[in-house]
């Protein structure tokens, strides 16, 4: 019995930086690439033939869908295939992506899209290394970690599926529409979106911002396209409107008569949610969102992050604690982890496990110079003056906007220096 054969399809505009290593990843696995160009004006197109992709331009008409829908109409395989030029399939993976195009009974599978991040930081869910247990894919070895997205990604072909959505266009309510099954399975697709600069980004998003109000006209009950929206004023820190489109995503998914179609969405609506209402202020609100998260997906770093930060706003100190050794627990080498916990002991009059804490977090960063700040502030606390004052001085050496500080701290020690019988301090602050 012959193969099932692939067609990969793509929607591309100035992507030569990136394609060739898209079309290395998966050259061996599919039998056809089609690439809809929507204007490049770089090598993309040249490259793309190189790999003997079938080309077609397309004038853009700020609607993804509509690109994406076209690279379909001129795919021949059994199966298709969809990536963007900067993610990549793992040569380990291939084998199996062969065998799930040969079982029966189902119509698509959604991978899970790894979005990777060029720094540790508390808004990535997963780490590419947790103590011993690395990561089984070098893809992800030179990132801090990923953000994951469920997204189906391989599909039967002549089935009349279909895209939607001017933006982060989704194929998966036309599967469930025509009556289809899709199936999940652990393999990711490696999206590097850390390689495109900042620029690029805020260009993008701008773009985005355009693209997601017109689908809201056109779809005023989507909402996808009010979750896409406000992810959009969260980055450009517009929180109250960030507040409005990504409640009213969640009011509508609440009262949709298939709220499992979100599944993926809803966890990550939470999430943005709970940040724009930390945002403003509202840190109530905030914990909701978070502790939903926390309802509806695994345990995470990322979240009891924010929960923590939000129980230390309200000054519920024990609380703020909790949340973040909940998080050390899933992450024991972020340093930011280990200096809010520190921060949270020191609130509440526990200073000899802030000591501890703080320490810890040197270890993990020792050229940070606010965590030497928050030290010798803890050990001025403890009128450890002689231990305050180094760390001080430790901190405004390595960034002198600590000098004020320092600063402080001498005039504090001027006032007990009789006291004072076991340092000899320099009173030269620059």
């Amino acid at each position: 019995m012959a193969s099932p054969k692939i067609s990969l399809c793509m929607i591309t505009k100035d992507e030569e930086k990136f394609l060739p290593r898209c079309l290395d990843s998966v050259k061996s696995l599919v039998d056809e690439i089609i690439v809809v160009d929507t204007g490049s004006k770089d090598k993309t197109i040249e490259i793309a033939r190189s790999y003997g992709a079938k080309v077609f331009k397309h004038k853009w008409k700020s609607h993804f869908s509509e690109a994406r829908n076209i690279s379909l109409e001129h795919a021949t395989g059994d199966w298709i295939l969809v990536l963007d030029a900067d993610e990549t399939i793992a040569e380990q993976d291939l084998d199996e992506i062969r065998k799930l195009v040969r079982q029966p009974g189902v119509d698509a599978y959604k991978f899970v899209q790894r979005n990777y991040l060029s720094q540790r930081t508390p808004t990535t869910f997963e780490v590419s290394s947790k103590g011993k247990e690395e990561d089984k894919y070098e893809e992800s070895r030179p990132y801090a970690g990923w953000f994951p997205s469920e997204l189906v990604r391989l599909f039967r072909n002549n089935k009349g599926y279909y895209f939607s959505g001017r933006i982060h266009e989704l194929v998966e309510q036309s599967v469930w529409s025509l009556g289809g099954t899709a199936k999940g399975v652990p393999i990711p697709i490696h999206h590097f979106r850390a390689e495109k600069n900042e620029e690029f980004n805020t260009e993008k998003r701008v773009k985005y911002l355009r693209m997601g109000l017109m689908q809201i006209a056109e779809e005023p009950e989507n909402p996808k396209a009010y979750y896409e929206v406000g992810q959009i004023y969260l980055y450009h820190k517009e929180y109250n409107k960030a507040i409005l489109n990504l409640g009213k995503a969640v009011y509508l998914i609440n009262n949709s008569s298939e709220p499992e179609k979100f599944s993926s969405t809803i966890i990550q609506l939470h999430f943005s949610l709970g940040k724009a209402y930390q945002k403003v202020g509202r840190h109530r609100d905030a914990i909701m969102c978070f502790e939903q998260v926390l309802r509806l997906f695994r345990p995470n770093s990322a979240t009891f992050f924010f929960l923590g930060l939000s129980y230390n706003a309200l000054k519920e100190y024990k609380k703020a604690a909790a949340a973040y050794r909940s998080a050390i627990a899933l992450d024991p080498n972020d340093h930011e982890l280990h200096n809010n916990l520190a921060n949270a002991f020191a609130a509440s009059g526990n200073l000899g496990d802030a000591v501890q804490e703080f320490k810890h977090a040197l270890k993990l960063a020792p050229d940070n110079a606010e965590i030497y700040r928050n030290l010798g502030a803890v050990y001025f606390g403890y009128k450890k003056y002689a231990y305050a004052y180094e760390n001080f001085k430790k901190a405004v050496e390595l960034n002198p906007k600590f000098e004020a500080d320092l600063a402080s701290v001498l005039k504090q020690l001027e006032k007990v220096k009789d006291k004072v019988v076991d340092v000899e301090y320099n009173t030269s602050v620059g």
